[in-house]
């Protein structure tokens, strides 16, 4: 009798793939990791990450010299921000890392999530600039998606114009995060890629809905 050839492992399998890939990965030499860690830790149902739980991970983090990491700090809506998002962005920029942080907010252009739930109030974006900032050193990140109306793309533009121009006068680095750009208005993506290159931003993120690879 002829045995079958036992069928190979998991971790087999997985120590073949990372041998592989190490082997034909030629990574370029300015490659940047941005650590999202502790966003996703934030955002995961069922747990209440407190701040000195957020700052074991980026010990860690630290210790395996990630050099940028993101995490959201969101109002949602809110007169305030998320007191949990609050808390552990406060904690990292409180805290002398070597990563930079990137902080993605719905405050810094607040019109799309404000104006989908008809609040008048609205934060204002330079004064949450401006919180973070005293807080520490961050990466400025504000949100766009497609609005559709003409009016009110016209103010998502003039709302990033206004926050980016903050950025390039205090010297606060910034990024573009576009969100859903998949369903964006083609010449509408262009405009908005053209105000953030203007702007000065150090990179463009290109996000799907809920980041959920839905």
């Amino acid at each position: 009798m002829h045995s079958s050839p036992a069928s190979p492992t998991f971790e087999t399998c997985d120590t073949l793939w990372l041998q592989r890939a190490r082997l034909d990965a030629t990574p370029p030499k300015d490659l940047r990791v941005y650590d999202g860690t502790i966003r996703k830790l934030m955002l995961t149902p069922g747990i209440k990450p407190t701040p000195d739980d957020v700052l074991r991970v980026a010990e860690r983090l630290e210790s395996l010299g990630i050099r940028h990491l993101t995490i959201n700090v969101f109002w949602n809506g809110d007169r305030q921000p998320n007191p949990a998002d609050f808390a552990a962005c406060k904690a990292l920029l409180t805290h002398d890392f070597a990563f930079d942080v990137s902080v993605y907010s719905d405050a810094f252009v607040p019109m799309p999530v404000f104006d989908a739930q008809g609040l008048a109030a609205t934060p204002d974006a330079l004064q949450v600039a401006e919180a973070f900032a005293e807080l520490g050193s961050f990466q400025c990140t504000p949100i766009v998606t497609d609005p559709k109306d003409p009016s009110r793309r016209s103010r998502m533009e003039d709302d990033l114009e206004r926050i980016l121009d903050w950025c390039g006068a205090n010297r606060v680095g910034s990024a573009l995060c576009i969100g859903d750009p998949a369903r964006m208005d083609y010449e509408y993506l262009n405009r908005l890629s053209g105000l953030g290159a203007k702007g000065g931003v150090d990179r463009f993120d290109l996000h799907d809905t809920a980041s959920s690879l839905s």
